[in-house]
């Protein structure tokens, strides 16, 4: 089902036929010529509207397609997982990737319920071995911001909670509170899930590009930070 910015994009783009012809006869070659495009400019000429145009077509001739913005996700976790449920709109299945995702976000909660168990006893404990008083002094917001520095796709809702136990602490120290209930493969998970998430996804998405045609597009991949 088309949105209303889809519709009013389909009846007034113009321009650049020479580059949707070049896609179209790309996405439906028996052979691929070429395995990755790049749209490159200055800023304002219509690249994000073209990259939505190729996406349209993909819909059209049941293409799987899915389009992620480094305006939007600006981390490899956020591109992934919006790529996944594209594709899983589609009816491309990513099992492994699903899987390894949802044990990284039971991970998170678990690190969330397990910081606001210990908030009252442990906090300055944990503020000691970290060397800081940030914990005691700092808002929920920057501590926030400072977990998710270290805990990639954390985010400042659950940073801001855990702010109170966990502000302050270096990478160091971080590590030796989470070994106290974590094991360490779910402790690498925690602190770096870019690369299994990406190995996981690749690996899946491979296996489906066996039986059928894939799309991916990345918008604005300079505003990803990784």
């Amino acid at each position: 089902m088309q949105s209303d910015f889809d519709e009013d994009l389909l009846a007034y783009f113009t321009d650049v036929e020479h580059l949707r012809d070049l896609f179209t006869e790309y996405v439906t070659a028996l052979t691929l010529p070429k395995r990755i495009l790049v749209i490159h400019g200055v800023g304002g000429v219509g690249k994000s509207s073209l990259l939505r145009m190729f996406r349209l077509h993909c819909k059209s001739v049941n293409v799987p397609v899915a389009l992620a913005s480094g305006d939007e996700q600006k981390s490899v976790v956020a591109m992934l997982t919006t790529w996944a449920n594209d594709l899983k709109a589609d009816g491309v299945a990513l099992p492994t990737f699903g899987k390894t995702f949802e044990h990284y976000r039971a991970i998170q909660a678990t690190v969330f319920t397990q910081a606001k168990k210990n908030a009252a006893t442990r906090v300055a404990d944990i503020a000691g071995k970290a060397a800081s008083k940030t914990a005691e002094t700092a808002s929920s917001a920057a501590l926030g911001a400072a977990i998710g520095s270290i805990i990639p796709g954390v985010g400042t809702a659950i940073g801001g909670a855990l702010g109170g136990v966990l502000g302050g602490m270096g990478a160091e120290a971080l590590v030796d509170y989470l070994r106290g209930f974590l094991k360490q493969p779910d402790i690498d998970l925690l602190l770096d899930p870019a690369k299994k998430l990406s190995d996981n996804f690749l690996a899946d998405v491979t296996k489906a590009a066996e039986t059928r045609r894939i799309v991916l597009m990345l918008d604005t991949f300079e505003q990803i930070t990784a």
